[in-house]
């Protein structure tokens, strides 16, 4: 969510003015990354390790038979944008098949009222984050307070929205804390989220 954000703010210190079109290409793509939370990067690897290796093969034919005639239809009138726009399409088709299998031939849920809170806090913390970067004049100042923005926003929006809870806390803070020195503000992050836990529970 914060790539799509500030896709406008990355391609431009990256690249500079001369790519306009990139980052609602950037956006588009990292589109498809958002499936992460629905099982999009596990439930392939859930059915290889049972040995059910045929439904790869049918996610892949769902993906085809969605894209397929999609990009027939919108490459024609859009170009790359139309083929993008069909490949995410076929990609989260082939989610969905996926996660039905999942749930019907292995007893399998991604528990979608969590999951669903999970995105509505990243998308509440698209707010605050918007705001603090429409009045940045340089590309570089917006790519700094905006994530310093909305990783601040996202930790306290998970609690809130119960998204997180106490014991959540305590293992990611445990396995940020073997990480290092160069995850403490993260750690320090989620001190605040701890906080916000305690406060909603009592």
């Amino acid at each position: 969510m914060l790539t799509i954000l500030l896709s406008k703010h990355m391609v431009r210190v990256v690249y500079g003015e001369g790519y306009a079109l990139a980052p609602l290409y950037l956006s588009l793509a990292t589109l498809g990354a958002l499936g992460v939370g629905v099982g999009g990067y596990a439930l392939g690897s859930l059915f290889a390790g049972l040995g059910m290796t045929r439904e790869a093969l049918r996610s892949w034919l769902v993906s085809t038979a969605v894209s397929l005639p999609l990009t027939l239809a919108l490459v024609p009138a859009l170009g790359v944008l139309g083929a993008m726009m069909a490949g995410l399409v076929g990609g989260y088709a082939s989610i969905a098949y996926l996660l039905a299998r999942a749930e019907r031939a292995v007893g399998v849920s991604i528990g979608v009222p969590r999951v669903a809170r999970v995105y509505a806090a990243s998308l509440v913390s698209a707010f605050p984050t918007l705001a603090a970067t429409a009045v940045m004049a340089h590309d570089a100042l917006a790519l700094a307070v905006g994530a310093a923005v909305y990783v601040v926003a996202y930790a306290v929006a998970l609690p809130l929205l119960k998204a997180i809870d106490g014991k959540d806390v305590e293992v990611l803070t445990e396995v940020l804390r073997q990480v290092g020195p160069a995850a403490k503000p993260l750690v320090a992050l989620l001190a605040v989220e701890r906080r916000v836990v305690n406060l909603l529970s009592r």
